[in-house]
């Protein structure tokens, strides 16, 4: 079969399962899914908690698992985008609806009056879609069904991770800003003190704001910061016109499948792999902004970390095993932001992973190390 046909059956199948039309109900449990199956919105519960939330997140879909292994590397329900983040739901009572007397998407529940997901005017027949992207598109539609045009859309509204074809900074024609906010704890997605935005008052960089106060920037575009987060795959672009101005950022699929940019409660800005972007000259930016956790290096590879017990090695390898062994690639995140601070040899740490940079040993002694230890 001609692969043309085999994708068009395929977004055929999924075709009746992301929209939400008037009439229909779609309650906890029920879910949209995406054209190919990437992204789901529905109902969803943080680790410890009991509250309930509406949103979208990434899927990992079953049919594409056996023959393509990097769709286990995202987590089982990665949320990229809470609908009402500051108004939980109390119990499994609740249903999406599309209301028929103004056409807004609402959370209907027995805790109080509905929930509006959206809050448009002059527009009573209207759908709702989980488009390919994960945007989540509220149409307004002609009396035979087609759409009309896009009434609102969850791009416009991030809330604390930037996925492709989101936008950070501003309408002007509208003053609407494009920006990420920390969930408040792991636990809760109510909005936290970080904020990840454009500057507005240097509109090409970027910047990490806490309680209102700039911590960390990007630099202006385009410098090294841009250039190192393109080495890991991000290729960000700048649009500057009369209209707006902002930043968004593209990747291959084939080498990210599941990408995103977060701004987690610590003042983090991490990537898919959990590898903190959030470095300039001034240090690291996070828990450790106030002591010497962190050094950047002069070079567009990615962060570098220092372990104090090592003085350099011709064994290389053998110690980065060392290191794997102890270290599973879901832990090796953490584990590396707990290594303290010291001169020796420099470790990188990518996607999850330990690799040494061998330039690092070149230029000094042959001497035995001693295996890294954790605070």
């Amino acid at each position: 079969m001609h692969a043309s046909v085999v994708l068009l059956l395929m977004e055929n199948s999924y075709s009746q399962k992301d929209k939400l039309l008037q009439g229909e109900e779609r309650k906890d449990g029920d879910e949209l899914l995406s054209t190919f199956g990437k992204f789901k919105f529905g109902f969803f519960t943080p680790p410890s908690s009991s509250e309930r939330y509406i949103g979208v997140w990434y899927n990992k879909p079953e049919d594409r698992m056996s023959y393509q292994p990097r769709y286990n590397e995202v987590q089982s329900r990665k949320v990229v985008w809470v609908a009402n983040r500051n108004t939980p739901i109390i119990d499994k009572s609740a249903s999406l609806r599309i209301d028929s007397t103004d056409g807004n998407l609402k959370i209907f529940h027995s805790g109080g009056n509905p929930i509006a997901i959206t809050s448009v005017e002059g527009a009573r027949n209207t759908s709702v879609t989980l488009e390919q992207s994960g945007n989540l598109v509220l149409h307004e539609l002609h009396s035979n069904g087609s759409i009309k045009g896009m009434l609102c859309q969850s791009f416009d509204y991030p809330t604390h991770i930037l996925l492709p074809g989101m936008k950070l900074g501003i309408n002007l024609q509208i003053g609407h800003p494009w920006f990420l906010r920390s969930w408040l704890t792991d636990e809760s997605p109510a909005e936290g003190s970080d904020t990840f935005c454009m500057d507005p008052n240097l509109t090409d960089r970027l910047i990490i704001k806490l309680h209102g106060e700039v911590k960390w920037t990007s630099g202006l575009w385009p410098n090294e910061e841009f250039k190192s987060w393109v080495v890991r795959g991000y290729n960000f672009s700048y649009t500057s016109n009369g209209q707006e101005k902002y930043f968004n950022y593209s990747v291959k699929d084939d080498v990210i499948s599941f990408p995103t940019l977060q701004i987690d409660q610590n003042g983090y800005l991490k990537d898919y792999s959990r590898f903190s972007m959030s470095c300039s000259e001034g240090g690291y930016f996070g828990p450790y902004r106030n002591s010497t956790m962190c050094n950047r290096a002069k070079y567009t590879g990615g962060q570098v970390y220092y372990y104090p017990s090592f003085q350099a090695t011709n064994q290389g390898e053998k110690l980065r095993h060392e290191l794997l062994r102890d270290l599973t690639r879901e832990t090796a995140w953490e584990a590396v932001m707990r290594i303290r601070c010291g001169k020796g040899i420099r470790f990188m740490s990518y996607d999850g992973n330990f690799m040494l940079r061998s330039t690092d040993l070149l230029a000094l002694p042959a001497v035995d190390c001693d295996k890294a230890y954790t605070m």
